[in-house]
């Protein structure tokens, strides 16, 4: 196999989940939750840390709006996807983001496993797990 070639392509499905999560949190972050979720496949699983398994759009959309008073703490986001693995229609990619409050402090630092389900040419979430390293510091 070629080794530059592979690597090109690792780069190129980082930078596109890269993308695809850079846009989610913009969105997010203006309060678009819905559009956010085009960014999700109709049959997306999300596993938050300490709470049940949520399947779908709708069931996510719910979780979202009951984080909105969270959601109004949060001045940036900084993420930073370090891996892809995979190839074809389902890719992963293992991130680290750091989320900071209005008044500069680090609310808290998370780490996820996302895996990308490519549909209509575009990486969408298909199933995401997350954790923090702390306790909320809000």
């Amino acid at each position: 196999m070629n080794m530059s070639r592979f690597t090109s392509c690792f780069s190129e499905i980082l930078e596109d989940v890269n993308d695809a999560h850079e846009k989610i949190i913009k969105l997010l972050a203006e309060g678009k939750n819905k559009e956010a979720l085009e960014s999700y496949t109709d049959d997306c699983v999300i596993m938050p840390p300490g709470r049940e398994v949520l399947q779908g759009k709708d069931a996510f959309l719910k979780f979202i709006e009951a984080s909105v008073e969270l959601q109004s703490k949060v001045d940036k986001t900084e993420n930073v996807e370090e891996a892809a693995f995979g190839e074809g229609d389902l890719v992963t990619s293992r991130s680290k983001e750091i989320v900071y409050g209005k008044d500069g402090s680090v609310i808290f630092k998370r780490k996820a496993l996302t895996v990308w389900k490519k549909v209509d040419g575009k990486y969408l979430v298909h199933n995401v797990i997350w954790n923090t390293d702390a306790p909320l510091n809000v």
